[in-house]
């Protein structure tokens, strides 16, 4: 029988939670047949269990481990090309889908053949909401940090927005799409990726669009939170790369020279904070913003 929707769930050591994201697909999956669903969740060389977990608790999921984190992007990639389902859905570990959800967000793709990319509403794990969607990035935007929007607004079926692009921690996309645009760019190791994917599909022509009634609880960046240099860097990293490949050069030089003059503020702030009120959350800061300053001068070829 031919698979209706393949799941692929990339993880780093988030064990606990990978649980709770398993468990609440096999509890929404009911309204599927099990055989019209695969799930595979990518292992990227954890080392708290995860890969046991899946093993003993789910044995219906498809578990690949690989010996080393090869990265997001390249690990979706991975579970892509071993998908077969006529829709894929992009998962974080970190992730609890709300009943009805699955059926939903695939009843909306069926109905819509424009629609390539469809993410959902995802809520904080207080059910408050949590940024969704974003407009592509602008000069202004990505220094500021401006990222994922918190609250979706509505378009005229009451139900979906057109947007730019979606949060991956959600994103169901049509296989036609990836067979069209290929899987997501290797490049990014973290941040930007799903961007990046959108905006390759809005210039093919796919529509983009979040559900807002859809909702999917997302335990924001657990994964990050263990290695918080490593985020911070790929952050900036990501933008360059997203700026230098879709804007050009010299974009991507504008963006690369703005984030100097902020990282060595940034850096000045916290160095003259930390002097006056001896605080250990200002040094930290002040050693992360002098560390990125060093990189953005050290690694000018991103630019290239």
């Amino acid at each position: 029988m031919s698979v209706d929707l393949c799941i692929v769930i990339v993880n780093w050591n988030t064990r606990d939670l990978l649980a709770g994201c398993l468990a609440s697909l096999q509890a929404d999956v009911q309204t599927f047949k099990p055989s019209n669903v695969e799930t595979f969740v990518i292992d990227n060389a954890s080392t708290d269990g995860s890969a046991a977990l899946v093993r003993e608790r789910f044995p219906w999921v498809t578990l690949i481990e690989n010996t080393e984190n090869i990265g997001f992007a390249r690990a979706n990639n991975q579970g892509l090309a071993l998908a077969g389902g006529r829709y894929l859905l992009l998962l974080n570990s970190d992730t609890v889908v709300r009943p009805g959800a699955l059926a939903a967000l695939i009843g909306y793709m069926a109905a819509h053949p424009e629609v390539g990319f469809l993410g959902c509403q995802l809520l904080n794990g207080d059910l408050t909401p949590q940024g969704s969607y974003a407009d592509f990035p602008t000069l202004l935007s990505a220094l500021l940090g401006r990222d994922f929007r918190r609250h979706v607004r509505r378009c005229e079926d009451g139900r979906a927005v057109a947007v730019d692009a979606i949060s991956g921690a959600c994103m169901l996309v049509r296989r036609e799409t990836w067979a069209q645009l290929g899987g997501m760019d290797e490049a990014y190791h973290l941040f930007a990726e799903e961007v990046d994917w959108c905006y390759r599909g809005r210039r093919a022509g796919w529509q983009v669009r979040c559900l807002t009634d859809v909702n999917v609880v997302h335990f924001l960046g657990q994964s990050r939170k263990q290695r918080s240099w490593f985020a911070y860097l790929n952050l900036h990293r990501s933008r360059l790369l997203f700026f230098r490949k879709h804007y050009g050069r010299g974009q991507a030089r504008l963006l690369w020279l703005g984030y100097i003059v902020v990282a060595a503020a940034k850096a000045g702030v916290y160095t003259l904070t930390a002097l006056l009120r001896r605080d250990g959350a200002a040094q930290a800061k002040r050693a992360q913003n002098w560390r990125l300053l060093r990189w953005l001068l050290r690694e000018q070829d991103i630019l290239t």
